[in-house]
C-alpha cells in the first residue's frame, strides 16, 4: 500500500493515543520509520502490522481499527490535498457512490502500482437504499469500506446511514446493504 495509508494509520493513532502510543505501535510493529513516503509504495504486510499493533495498543479489535481508520481516511485525505478529487464524486451520496471507480482511476493516472478496490451499486432498492458489491485484491478491509461508506455519507449531510456487510464473496470481496432515510 502507498506510504499516504500508513501515514493516515500514524496520525489517527497519535491523534487518539499521542506521540506515545505511535511509538508503541510502532515498536510493536517491529517498524523503524517514523514517517512514511506519501507515494512511495511499502508492502501490504506493513499495513497489516500496523493495524494489528494499534489494535493490540487500543484495546481495540482490528475490525474496530479498520473501520475508524474508514472513517478518518476521508478527512485525512481531504487534508492531504485530495479534496479536490473528492469534490469529484458528485453533488449527493448516491453519485459519489457510482463514481468510486472513476476516482480511484484517476488516483491511478497518479500513483503508479494502485491496486484499488471495485464498487459497484449492484442493486438499488429505493433512493435511499442500495447494495454495494466490494471487490478486492487485499483481504479483510470489508471493516475498513463500512468506516469509509458511513464518512462519505456524512460528507453529503447523511447522519443517520446503517451499513451491513450482507455477504461474504471471498476473503476479500463482499456486498454491502447502505441504507438511511
Amino acid at each position: 500500500m502507498y506510504g499516504l495509508i500508513n501515514m493516515a494509520i500514524r496520525q489517527l493513532v497519535i491523534d487518539g493515543h499521542g506521540a506515545e502510543g505511535w511509538q508503541t505501535v510502532k515498536n510493536k510493529a517491529s517498524l523503524n520509520e517514523d514517517n512514511f513516503e506519501l507515494l512511495t509504495v511499502y508492502d501490504d504486510a506493513i499495513t497489516y502490522k500496523l493495524v494489528k499493533s494499534a489494535s493490540e495498543v487500543t484495546g481495540k479489535t482490528a475490525d474496530e481499527i479498520l473501520h475508524l481508520f474508514g472513517m478518518y481516511w476521508v478527512g485525512y485525505a481531504s487534508k492531504a490535498g485530495y479534496e479536490p478529487l473528492l469534490k469529484l464524486f458528485g453533488p449527493n451520496f448516491k453519485e459519489c457512490l457510482a463514481n468510486l471507480n472513476r476516482m480511484h482511476e484517476h488516483m491511478g493516472a497518479m500513483m503508479p502500482g494502485l491496486i484499488p478496490p471495485e464498487f459497484e451499486i449492484s442493486k438499488e432498492v429505493t433512493d435511499t437504499e442500495f447494495e454495494i458489491l466490494y471487490k478486492s485484491q487485499r483481504l479483510g478491509l470489508s471493516p475498513m469500506v463500512s468506516g469509509l461508506l458511513e464518512a462519505l455519507a456524512q460528507r453529503y449531510g447523511i447522519s443517520d446511514i446503517k451499513i451491513e456487510k450482507i455477504q461474504d464473496l471471498d476473503e476479500a470481496s463482499c456486498r454491502f446493504k447502505v441504507k438511511w432515510s
